[in-house]
């Protein structure tokens, strides 16, 4: 992760909490991305989306004007990876973890294991639970850092807007 990556990630992810009003309402996202026409290197990426309930697949397609951190935040998810994300977490679970561990000791070894069980047994089985636990603290530790961003952003216009009046 760079410095560019998060700050690029703030208006997809402002207008994901609009449009669902703070993540309370869901989103109607399709599941494939029309190809972008910019005529730069591009490829299709298979990403796996993990939701509190159930593990999905999506298909996304990467280019220079559409990266693809920002089309899974403009979707509710928060890639694991800056550039070419395998792996993405729904932002309501990372909102809910950074709660949780707000109010205990954070563990992320035992939030994985609970929620690997709690997805094997409805028949979601993912096989790798050492890289998803990787995946996750990452997803986790730069989704504070963005809510760090997004707040700083939100106190520059309010200071902004009291100038103005």
């Amino acid at each position: 992760w760079n410095t560019t990556v998060l700050p690029s990630l703030l208006c997809p992810y402002m207008a994901f909490r609009v449009q669902t009003n703070s993540g309370c309402n869901a989103m109607w996202t399709p599941t494939e991305v029309a190809p972008c026409t910019c005529g730069t290197h591009s490829i299709w990426l298979e990403v796996t989306c993990v939701h509190l309930k159930y593990l999905d697949s999506i298909m996304l397609y990467s280019c220079k004007c559409r990266p693809v951190p920002e089309q899974l935040v403009g979707r509710g998810l928060f890639p694991c990876a800056p550039v070419l994300p395998k792996l993405a977490i729904d932002l309501n679970m990372l909102e809910f973890a950074t709660g949780l561990f707000v109010n205990s000791s954070p563990n992320e070894t035992a939030w994985v294991a609970t929620l690997t069980e709690f997805l094997d047994t409805r028949g979601y089985i993912f096989t790798t639970e050492d890289s998803f636990w990787r995946c996750f603290g990452n997803a986790l530790a730069q989704y504070q850092v963005l809510m760090q961003v997004v707040e700083a952003e939100v106190r520059k216009s309010v200071e902004i807007a009291r100038t103005l009046i």
